[in-house]
């Protein structure tokens, strides 16, 4: 059991020296033969092991003292042995630090000034993919290259994004998580934050949501006419019927939401006018925050005798009797 244990530790401590060595004999620098591939490659530069795709390295060039972390992909042009239009495609100035993971791929010219540090994770690129021809993959469409720039002094945080036509300015600071930089930005900005890309907030959408539907219903739907009622003769009565829950069982409307009984009001109405010939039209109104109702327009019920006041009673004393003869 111990030796078991002691075999573990020991070939672990084997495999992280012979991981660190790898690291450092497969490190890139402008000394070695991968690193005179380059176009230039400035003294005590380095690009981490193990590098994730270098392509058409003599259209590249990288400043002094820059270092380029692990699993990071620099690249001019999309396929091995091609002649770009720019030399330099990807320019990488002095004391520069792109961190790990992180992609740059050039296509017509890519200029990261001094002193711009990058987080993990950071893509730029002078090219996007189109979208204009439906029938086409939007692998095989591109879109025309922009130039792109950095300037000197600047940060990217991790996960930010640079597209195509971007002109960072000088000392602009990135937050990260997401940040899209897509257009010109001024120097000494504290951050990308016009371009940054928000976690989608659930609460703020459902109030949109409520605004949307409350702006809809205000201007499209708050009144459903049957047979528009526009003046009203003298012998005409308007009556408003409350559509509450139990009027709404009464008239045949099962829908459990306002708006949903809003859809089925002229099929109530019509049974309202059908129901009693007195009634002769009738309007559906809701929305806009009111309650729903039906207002129904009938002809005026005839006066029943019985509701006619009765005469005053006549008093006795003044009665005036004939006189006897």
């Amino acid at each position: 059991m111990r030796l078991a244990v002691r075999l573990k530790r020991g070939g672990s401590e084997l495999m992280h020296r012979g991981l660190e060595a790898a690291r450092h004999l497969g490190a890139i620098g402008p000394d070695t033969r991968r690193g005179r591939r380059f176009g230039a490659f400035g003294e005590r530069s380095v690009i981490c092991f193990p590098p994730t795709a270098l392509l058409n390295e003599r259209f590249i060039r990288i400043g002094a003292h820059t270092m380029i972390g692990p699993h990071v992909s620099l690249s001019a042009g999309m396929v091995a042995g091609q002649e770009c239009v720019c030399d330099p495609v990807v320019s990488i100035g002095d004391r520069c630090l792109i961190g790990q993971g992180s992609g740059i791929v050039g296509h017509l010219s890519i200029v990261i000034e001094d002193d711009v540090w990058t987080g993990h994770h950071v893509y730029i690129s002078d090219q996007n993919h189109g979208y204009d021809d439906l029938d086409l993959p939007i692998s095989r469409q591109s879109m025309p290259e922009r130039p792109v720039r950095i300037g000197a002094g600047s940060w990217l945080g991790h996960g930010t994004v640079v597209l195509p036509g971007a002109i960072v300015g000088k000392h602009v600071g990135g937050k990260g998580r997401g940040t899209l930089a897509w257009r010109m930005h001024p120097d000494y900005t504290q951050r990308l934050g016009e371009t940054e890309l928000r976690r989608f907030d659930w609460n703020k959408a459902h109030v949109l949501r409520g605004v949307a539907l409350t702006l809809w219903m205000g201007f499209t739907s708050p009144r459903i006419p049957y047979r528009r009622v526009f003046e009203v003769p003298r012998d005409l009565q308007v009556v408003d019927v409350p559509l509450t829950l139990e009027n709404c069982h009464a008239l045949g409307v099962r829908a459990s939401t306002d708006a949903a009984r809003r859809r089925t009001f002229n099929d109530a109405g019509a049974r309202v006018v059908s129901a009693d010939r007195s009634f002769q039209a009738f309007e559906a109104h809701g929305g806009r925050g009111r309650d729903s109702f039906l207002r129904v327009v009938r002809t005026a019920p005839p006066e029943s005798p019985l509701a006619r006041p009765m005469p005053a009673p006549v008093i006795a004393d003044q009665l005036t009797l004939p006189p006897t003869s």
